[in-house]
């Protein structure tokens, strides 16, 4: 974003639901989430300084990252990994990837143990054995100690 200025209007975008054009003196317009403009109090009238440009910047990578992996984790479960290296290849910067993480795990849409059961029992209903469900669940991830314990747990219920 370029200079500061003031924000002289905020109205609803036609074609993007929860999204809003925010249009700053002497800039182009912004298109942000409601979240976005929230967080940052943005109104009508608001003189913005470069400081809360930066927050805005900052506050809808935070809103897209997020949004990106909840679409990920509508298609199926995810490893923190998994999510982690999605982000990143979508070019969310390392600060985003790991605040984003770190709320959806906060949430409880990111837990390793919960995505390892999950796979570990869909990998057994096409028969998969100890070695392939250990080395599936670590190609996603997962950790060795949790692998070995799910895989444990999962062929004890099997048995």
């Amino acid at each position: 974003m370029s200079a500061p200025g003031t924000v002289t209007s905020i109205r609803p975008h036609p074609k993007r639901p929860s999204h809003y054009t925010v249009t700053i003196e002497g800039q182009e317009e912004l298109v942000l989430h409601e979240d976005v403009i929230v967080a940052v109090g943005l109104t009508a009238g608001k003189q913005l300084t470069p400081d809360t440009l930066d927050r805005i910047t900052h506050e809808d990578q935070l809103f897209r990252a997020r949004h990106a992996a909840l679409r990920l984790l509508k298609v199926r479960g995810r490893s923190e990994w998994e999510l982690e290296r999605s982000l990143a290849r979508k070019g969310f910067s390392p600060e985003v990837v790991s605040a984003t993480l770190a709320k959806l795990e906060n949430l409880g849409f990111v837990y390793d143990a919960s995505f390892a059961r999950d796979r570990a029992q869909s990998l057994l209903r096409r028969h998969i054995g100890r070695q392939g469900l250990l080395y599936r669940l670590r190609e996603s991830g997962v950790s060795e100690e949790v692998a070995r314990g799910v895989v444990a747990e999962a062929l004890e219920d099997v048995d």
